[in-house]
């Protein structure tokens, strides 16, 4: 698709190692519906897709994509081109765009129970800064069991240091220093406990009143 980038990683050294990777892999997203590739720095007005992946055989697909940041949502899997994702064309309908709210929703049925692999996905135009993307959502295997959604998001560019909202946790000019204790020193505890005028004359007023009669000097 014009305008989208996918990392795709795999690089072993040996068939032990592969082997690992894959078994290693299968156990911890195999059971979830997550995200396909990984996040990068996009160029301003790039339009970015985002796919959705899974090793569970499918029977249905209710997800909704949440992209927060300065984005602007254009599209997601339709009734057009879900039968290339493995879903029944006539099911799925169009998606819901609330771009205003930065999500959208879209769906998928399988009366066979075998959609898999790459099952969806959802685009964007980033215009800037840092733009973070989630997916939850609700979907069934062939068993008709629950499948969860991955709570990890995709990070999409970078913080704008001019935006008003960024400050950098290693600038020591980010907040402003504290007030000098010269110019505004603080009493004693017992001084917001007690008038001025009962300690004013008699320092010792203050013990009394709290019933400790101090004893004298000698």
């Amino acid at each position: 698709m014009c305008g989208s980038r996918l990392v795709w990683a795999s690089c072993c050294r040996s068939v032990s190692v592969f082997l690992f990777v894959v078994v290693l892999n299968t156990f911890v997203q195999g059971a979830s519906i997550s995200f396909l590739g990984e996040g990068y720095i996009p160029q301003p007005n790039e339009e970015v897709t985002v796919y959705l992946h899974t090793d569970t055989p499918l029977l249905s697909l209710g997800a909704m994509g949440s992209v927060s940041g300065d984005a602007t949502i254009t599209g997601a899997m339709s009734d057009a081109d879900c039968d290339d994702y493995g879903w029944d064309p006539g099911w799925t309908g169009n998606p819901y765009i609330d771009d205003a709210n930065g999500w959208v929703n879209f769906c998928g049925v399988s009366w066979a129970r075998d959609a898999n692999n790459v099952i969806g996905y959802f685009t964007f135009i980033y215009h800037g800064g840092q733009v973070v993307v989630s997916i939850d959502g609700e979907a069934y295997d062939a068993n008709a069991e629950l499948v969860p959604f991955t709570e990890n998001t995709l990070v999409f560019g970078e913080p704008d240091p001019n935006d008003p909202n960024f400050h950098d946790p290693n600038g020591i000019f980010s907040y402003p220093p504290p007030t000098s204790q010269q110019q505004d020193p603080e009493p004693e505890y017992w001084q917001y406990m007690f008038p001025q005028s009962d300690y004013s004359t008699d320092p010792m007023t203050p013990y009394r009143m709290m019933g400790v009669e101090p004893v004298p000097s000698r």
